[in-house]
């Protein structure tokens, strides 16, 4: 217990460093989360925001054109690759359709559906509203060229675009459907990505700091010749790192769920969230002591805690999309158990069936586990080497 209440004293000098990290957390999670969420119960609508390019200028193309700016939002956007990839990336616009020319009179021939290029958004989720919006308007007109066997008649053209309109009509115009599980779970999932980075953050430059004092030369000497034997120092130092990030992450998961509602833990999906960011929390905390062992330097801890942090959450996709971060970069960073944690959130807060998608989330949280053992050990194996060094 010698270790432990030295290093809470430490700590609590650190307090400095800590408390700016978690409050700037939380006021940025407060602002960018809860700040535009619709009232609890009530079901929030969204209208994609589009823009669509015909370049075929036929009776199917204008009339699909019509259907999807009637049920969504138009943008206007020059017609060029970067600049609607730039939009999207910038949140002003959200998907893109270019309907090529020959559209029509080459549907459905030769094996080829629907020759249409898309630009699609980093939210699977709208995605999935478009293509559904494409794919359904689509298959109905499919339905009738089948029946007039293989092609819709000119002279029959307007009858059956309006036969499609009447069929359209009874679907929910332009709108997603979210309701307040699935904005929780949005919200939940981006709150633990975000406290990965605080607790890296955090962890590294007051934790690792207070390591790197508890093991400085003269304290181990003091504590050997006072009849405190190492092992006790190492075990002491782990319960303490162990404990101070276990209270760090339940002081801001309590948050969290005064924030959300407590309502949230009852979903299956939110408290398998839970589950794998508190693992996250355990192996980063093996990491930290780790890490420590090898840079056992205070002025470290500060430099490497913003270095590692910073760089981990720009890989893993906490601060940017994933699907624009270079590969090889993401594949270094699944070192980290970062990168398991939050592919588990990202999983988590998209999934329609949870059962499908768990063999994945317990597969990552296995690997976190693994990965904290591993950390684990090597810090005690090294701990070991140096004690029979300095011996």
């Amino acid at each position: 217990m010698k270790v432990f209440k030295l290093f809470l004293k430490l700590l609590y000098a650190y307090r400095s460093t800590i408390l700016p990290h978690v409050i700037i957390f939380l006021g940025i999670f407060v602002a960018l989360n809860l700040g535009g969420t619709a009232e609890t119960g009530q079901v929030s609508l969204y209208n994609p925001k589009i823009a669509v390019f015909d370049h075929d200028d036929s009776p199917l193309s204008r009339h699909l054109k019509d259907y999807l700016l009637e049920r969504n939002t138009e943008v206007e956007v020059e017609e060029d690759a970067t600049v609607i990839e730039d939009a999207i990336f910038e949140d002003w616009l959200n998907y893109a359709i270019v309907i090529p020319e020959g559209f029509e009179d080459s549907f459905g021939k030769s094996g080829n559906y629907a020759d249409l290029i898309t630009f699609a958004n980093y939210d699977d989720g709208l995605n999935q509203v478009m293509d559904t919006q494409i794919e359904f308007y689509l298959s109905v007109w499919d339905s009738f060229r089948i029946a007039y066997g293989g092609s819709v008649p000119a002279s029959e053209a307007e009858s059956t675009l309006k036969q499609v309109d009447e069929i359209m009509r009874t679907e929910v115009e332009g709108v997603e459907l979210v309701s307040e599980n699935g904005s929780q779970s949005v919200e939940v999932a981006n709150f633990f990505s975000f406290l990965n980075y605080i607790l890296l953050a955090v962890g590294i430059a007051a934790i690792g700091r207070g390591i790197a004092v508890i093991d400085k030369s003269h304290l181990r000497r003091r504590d050997l010749v006072s009849g405190y034997p190492e092992s006790k120092r190492t075990w002491g130092l782990f319960m303490a790192v162990f404990v101070v990030m276990l209270a760090l992450w339940l002081l801001l998961t309590f948050v969290l769920f005064l924030l959300v509602g407590f309502s949230a833990l009852s979903e299956p999906n939110i408290l398998w969230m839970v589950v794998s960011n508190l693992t996250h929390a355990l192996a980063v905390s093996a990491f930290i002591m780790l890490l420590m062992q090898i840079f056992p330097s205070e002025n470290a801890s500060s430099f490497l805690g913003t270095l590692i942090s910073l760089s981990t959450a720009f890989a893993t996709g906490i601060f940017v999309p994933r699907e624009i971060v270079w590969q090889p970069l993401q594949t270094a960073f699944s070192l980290m158990a970062t990168y398991w944690d939050v592919s588990n959130q990202l999983i988590l807060s998209s999934t329609v069936s949870l059962s499908t998608d768990l063999g994945g989330v317990m597969r990552n949280i296995g690997i976190m586990l693994l990965m904290g053992l591993l950390f684990f050990s090597i810090t005690l194996i090294l701990r070991r080497v140096r004690e029979k060094e300095a011996a």
